[in-house]
């Protein structure tokens, strides 16, 4: 699990020093006193915890705000105090206001980084004004998601953990990612150079000729029937008005109860007497036998 988490901030890391300038050789990360309290409730070694994510080139510091405030809170930040203290504490040029708190100076430095951000690699000389901020304070980690290639620590389920790229941010590193690939004017007229003086042009490519509409298939098309086949279909009209139209003769079926099969059956069952037609009488319809 250990593995996978470096591998996690590694990757971040990487990816902020591509597209923002964050240098992760000298990274500064910047501790908040909810950072550092909730190392301590869960035993938590800093030092050792951020040296196995990140490596040896890194250095904590703090604000002299978030010390201020720390005191100011008494003896339940006794151990939080003492260890900001070891810490490199940054000097502020204002006084802790204790209305606003250590997170108006924290945030301040936020917009400064945001404000000199640097959309591509860092140079040899110029200087980063990104870091990585360590806090539990949900409102803080909020406003650092705004700014561009900010990396955010945070403590959780007994270990430090890091928060994976923003949307916003990821948004951003598309943008840069895309307009890498484009050529610039330089690039461009060094290209033509050199097709001019190889001798490479781009070959014409021409345009298919579209058809236009056409005439129906005529194998597809069926035939109209002719007026003396349609007459000849037709039935013939009745020449007297008050001729009554012949009906149609239905061919008489006989009974199933009349067959001599079924006479039979019942004649053995119940006893009923079985009439049969007399051949020397062929106008009696039956005869007892």
């Amino acid at each position: 699990m250990r593995v996978k988490r470096s591998r996690q901030i590694s990757k971040v890391l990487e990816v902020y020093e591509r597209c923002f300038g964050l240098d992760p050789k000298n990274l500064e990360i910047f501790l908040d006193h909810t950072f550092v309290r909730q190392s301590l409730v869960n035993n938590v070694n800093l030092k050792e915890s951020i040296t196995n994510l990140v490596g040896r080139g890194f250095r904590l510091v703090t604000s002299s705000c978030v010390i201020a405030e720390c005191e100011a809170l008494g003896t339940l930040f006794s151990s939080t105090l003492s260890f900001l203290k070891v810490v490199t504490e940054l000097k502020c040029h204002h006084e802790l206001n204790p209305a606003l708190g250590a997170m108006w100076c924290i945030r301040k430095r936020m917009r400064v980084a945001r404000k000199h951000g640097i959309f591509r690699r860092l140079n040899k000389d110029e200087k980063c004004f990104l870091f990585a901020i360590a806090s539990n304070d949900p409102k803080l980690q909020g406003f650092a998601r705004t700014v561009p290639g900010m990396p955010i620590f945070f403590v959780a389920q007994r270990c430090i953990n890091t928060e994976p790229i923003p949307d916003a941010t990821q948004q951003i590193i598309n943008e840069i990612t895309a307009k890498s690939f484009q050529m610039n004017d330089s690039e461009l007229s060094r290209l033509h150079q050199i097709e001019e003086r190889f001798g490479l042009q781009k070959a014409e490519v021409k345009k298919r000729k579209r058809k236009g509409p056409s005439g129906p298939n005529p194998l597809s098309c069926r035939k109209k029937a002719s007026v003396t086949n349609a007459t000849s279909v037709s039935r013939e009209p009745l020449t007297n008005p008050n001729e009554v139209p012949k009906r149609r003769r239905k061919k008489p079926h006989r009974a199933l109860h009349k067959t001599l099969s079924v006479r039979l059956e019942m004649n053995r069952l119940y006893g009923t007497p079985i009439c049969k037609k007399s051949s020397s009488e062929p106008n009696a319809i039956a005869v007892n036998i």
